[in-house]
């Protein structure tokens, strides 16, 4: 149970059986100001509660070099993945505001205890100095971090200005939350930031932060191995605690992103030139690993003047001639390398050949920059397919390339493509374009195929502002843009400024002139959510009777909220169109989701107190 902390101490010097000796031989320190029956039977560490030792949960924690070395003003900070919990951890040590905190390990008076937050991060990756290197932070719970990004977007998450883009919450447990110690016992009062969307803490024998001369190896041994999990419930009991949590959720998977590379083994036949069907679509850096010497086949313009080849290694020595394909097979002993290829207008390919029978040679590329004909052929025939209308069968392709390579972002973005435009309502799937446009979205370099097919995926769903922005992605890849790029953006356009006259007329009572414009800008985009909303609220909420028709205004909210549950000011609109069909109830219902998500919208508040003043009194419709 103790393994993990237990081995730690005796790494510092302190012999176990020492410890033990001290354990039995000195006599106990005067208690500061607790007085203490007996101690746990087993060395960990404990919750307190009315003389009754609770154990808390260990886990085991793991060093992530995704995160390291991250620099702040005078420290560096190393990441810790707790590996073994699952998505939602069921942890059993739930800690009330009057527990005490049992720390019961050999020599434990002598060392100093940590505690920090523990939050949940999804994946994120980024590229190392060459395009097959990734770098990868799983999926999972974290120690200590609970957000990063620019200071404003901290600072508005949290309350709090930094000048450092992250926020770590982690502590020692100081000496005047002691309240009883001897050499093997220590019991303290423990106080978590209650002001922090965050319940879970792990406590542990080390520190997270490292003096800028410490390096990444002597971090990685001082780190911890293991440590001990507690939830602080009446932490979670604070005001929008959830809300602020899912806020920071949000916040933090907006800013993932992912690099995709992968992995190939291929057996070769001496003096046999070994197609691999990996194209180069992009000048990059191809990653070759051997156990065996082994010959690359290149044309005379597939390889940069800048590629990296080993030490001591000439690309023009030992190499011999492919006649049939007026190429070289140049000879390669060292065991790992990587080489620059060029894209050519006749087709780059890797192509190999083997020196020896059996020999084995492991690819890594990014799919990003190159590709493999293996899901590629069947990217093409999806689009050949829905060139032809039939959209089944172009579903079908692009679902196959995801197999053969998941979450390729051409195939993401080509199906994202197919469920936002096709004709078939039996294919047509706007959620799930969305979903599949987001993911691909996620991927960097993000290209121009890839912006389109995430504006198609916004403009079906309603979103024209994200539609527009991810078009003008798109439109800006190219000094010449394509005519359907310069089409859609100048009708994006045109709907935003006919939305934003419709706003005015609303904000200035000019209701005659709004519904005419809300018209016209629907009947263009039926499912412009934007607009259905202001028309629902003007419906809802008008000062002149002529245009008040809850029952209408609901129909129209219905199918905005439909499009975007997520959305404050739609939810406020639904909030208002109940009221005014007599739903209080329901409005508060819908003011306190609004609120939820936008915490810091005075307006969501106001609202909310309202429709709940009007719940108090007696039946009643006035405002």
């Amino acid at each position: 149970m103790y393994h993990g902390f237990f081995s730690k101490i005796a790494k510092t010097g302190f012999p176990v059986w020492v410890a033990l000796l001290l354990a039995l031989l000195v006599p106990a320190r005067e208690a500061l100001s607790l007085e203490i029956e007996k101690k746990p039977e087993n060395f960990g560490i404990y919750i307190l509660r009315d003389g009754v030792y609770l154990p808390l949960d260990q886990t085991r924690i793991q060093y992530s070099r995704t995160w390291y070395p991250i620099t702040y003003t005078n420290s560096h900070m190393a990441v810790c993945h707790l590996s073994e919990l699952d998505k939602e951890p069921n942890i059993a040590a739930q800690m009330g505001k009057d527990d005490l905190l049992a720390i019961y390990f050999p020599g434990a008076a002598d060392h100093r205890w940590f505690y920090a937050s523990v939050f949940y991060f999804s994946e994120y990756s980024f590229r190392g100095k060459a395009s097959y290197r990734i770098n990868r932070r799983p999926e999972g719970w974290y120690a200590g971090f609970i957000t990063m990004g620019a200071p404003e977007e901290v600072s508005s998450l949290l309350g709090e200005s930094t000048a450092d883009n992250y926020h770590f919450e982690g502590k020692n447990i100081k000496d005047e939350e002691i309240l009883y110690k001897e050499p093997d016992l220590i019991v303290a009062q423990i106080t978590p930031d209650e002001t922090l969307p965050v319940s879970m803490y792990i406590f542990t024998a080390q520190d997270y932060t490292f003096p800028e001369t410490s390096q990444g190896r002597q971090i990685q041994e001082q780190l911890p191995q293991s440590g001990y999990l507690a939830n602080f419930p009446h932490i979670m009991q604070t005001p929008d605690f959830q809300a602020r949590q899912d806020a920071i959720r949000r916040a933090n998977d907006a800013r993932s992103k992912l690099y995709l590379v992968t992995r190939k083994v291929f057996e070769l036949v001496p003096d046999e030139v070994l197609h691999t069907g990996i194209f180069i679509d992009k000048s990059c850096k191809v990653f070759f690993g051997s156990q065996d010497d082994f010959r690359i086949v290149t044309a005379a313009d597939e390889w940069g003047e800048k590629a990296y080849w080993p030490k001591g290694f000439t690309f023009a020595r030992d190499y011999v001639r492919v006649r049939d394909l007026n190429m070289k097979a140049h000879r390669v002993e060292n065991r790992g390398f990587s080489l620059l290829y060029e894209k050519t207008e006749a087709g780059t390919e890797v192509r190999l050949m083997g020196m020896k029978s059996g020999s084995k040679v492991a690819v890594s590329y990014s799919p990003m920059f190159a590709y493999d004909v293996e899901y590629e052929d069947h990217v093409e025939a999806g689009w050949e397919a829905f060139r032809n209308n039939a959209f089944a069968k172009a579903e079908e392709e692009f679902k196959i390339a995801l197999e053969k390579l998941p979450d390729y972002p051409k195939a993401l973005a080509a199906l994202a493509w197919v469920y936002a435009n096709a004709e078939d309502p039996a294919i047509k799937n706007p959620k799930e374009a969305l979903s599949l446009a987001a993911k691909a979205l996620q991927f960097k370099p993000c290209y121009a195929y890839v912006w389109d097919a995430a504006s198609a995926a916004y403009y079906v769903n309603g979103d024209l502002d994200k539609a527009m922005e991810c078009q003008e992605s798109a439109y800006g890849k190219y000094s010449n843009p394509p005519k359907s790029y310069v089409e859609k953006t100048a009708l994006y356009r045109k709907l935003q400024a006919q939305m934003a006259d419709a706003q005015k007329y609303h904000e200035q009572e000019k209701y005659v002139e709004a519904v005419k414009t809300l018209q016209g800008v629907l009947a263009e985009m039926p499912q412009y959510v934007n607009a259905l909303n202001l028309f629902a609220r003007i419906l809802a909420t008008s000062k002149d009777p002529k245009f008040v028709s809850p029952a209408m205004a609901i129909k129209y909210v219905e199918v905005a909220y439909a499009l975007a549950p997520e959305n404050p000011n739609i939810l406020d609109t639904v909030a208002e169109c109940l009221y005014a069909a007599g739903d209080t109830a329901g409005a508060l219902k819908f003011a306190q989701k609004a609120r939820y998500y936008d915490l810091g919208n005075a307006h969501y508040q106001q609202q909310v107190e309202r429709f709940a003043r009007q719940i108090e009194k007696p039946a009643s419709n006035t405002p």
